[in-house]
């Protein structure tokens, strides 16, 4: 069995292979050439994820989701010692306040005449608010 794919991962190796490309040239490439470099890489990493059989193909990804949280919250950061407010309101009002979750999962599915999913792995959070700077090769 096949460790499920990482995309995240394999898209900053290509970026390290853009930057290697253009270190070993001593140039930047411009921007044409960087676009096809890139976007060559990019297909090889698609293509690698697929595992090909007589009758069908299987293929391996990671499925994101970005969900939007609205929550009613009373929010207040404060120093007890003197009462100064750092963050949020010090007057107890309910507020409606929007979070983003962005969620990501391992999975893999068969093309052959219909497409089925085989594999799904468990969701996991990834970013909070953009808090952890989400997963930009992605968006």
């Amino acid at each position: 069995m096949k460790i499920p794919f990482s995309g995240h991962f394999s898209y900053i190796c290509c970026i390290d292979k853009f930057l290697l490309q253009q270190q070993e040239r001593g140039q930047t490439f411009g921007l044409v050439e960087s676009i096809k470099f890139l976007m060559a890489e990019f297909e090889n990493v698609r293509l690698d994820t697929l595992e090909y059989h007589d009758t069908h193909t299987i293929s391996r990804g990671t499925g994101i989701v970005q969900v939007l949280v609205m929550c009613d919250e009373v929010f207040c950061v404060s120093d007890l010692a003197t009462g100064k407010v750092y963050q949020g309101y010090n007057d107890g009002k309910v507020r409606s306040v929007p979070h983003v979750v962005r969620l990501e999962v391992d999975m893999s599915y068969t093309i052959s005449e219909t497409v089925s999913f085989d594999e799904m792995g468990s969701f996991r959070i990834v970013d909070w608010d953009d808090l952890l700077e989400g997963n930009i090769w992605y968006l």
